[in-house]
């Protein structure tokens, strides 16, 4: 598991918590994708359910936070908000390649620099491109190993 401290992810609370929403919204949106970056089969996943935080185009800010704290007590989601000072990321597989750990780590950096740095209507609008753009020779590496790198 990855985990992101809550601290880095915003100036205050809620800041935070629109932060974190954002990244619910992008691992339902990319979901599939996602598996397939995390090296497991839809049915390796009952301790890492998608988040499932049905973050729509027509929520605001704090419908999307109040949507994404639905789960918040279940550990068992890819995005687990059970403590207190991070977001843990639970979907992928262990690995003692040193590559895949890097770009694993690498991943979870882009994601919550594109959700930092865009508001919910572009996160809605993103697409996987948008979201795996990356100078990380790893991370890069390892999508066009995984057949997720786009032209």
């Amino acid at each position: 598991h990855i985990h992101v401290s809550r601290a880095g992810l915003g100036e205050n609370q809620t800041e935070q918590d629109l932060n974190i929403a954002k990244m619910m919204l992008m691992y339902d949106k990319f979901w599939d994708n996602i598996v397939t970056f995390s090296r497991r089969s839809s049915g390796q996943l009952d301790w890492a359910c998608k988040p499932d935080a049905d973050i729509k185009k027509e929520d605001t800010n704090a419908r999307a936070i109040e949507k994404s704290k639905r789960n918040q007590w279940d550990h068992r989601r890819a995005v687990n908000l059970q403590h207190e000072n991070t977001v843990e990321f639970r979907i992928f597989r262990g690995s003692l390649n040193p590559n895949t750990v890097k770009a694993s780590i690498q991943f979870c950096k882009v994601m919550v620099d594109y959700v930092m740095s865009h508001n919910l209507a572009e996160c809605q609008d993103a697409v996987w491109a948008d979201l795996i753009k990356s100078a990380y020779t790893e991370l890069n590496e390892y999508l066009v190993e995984r057949g997720l790198a786009t032209a």
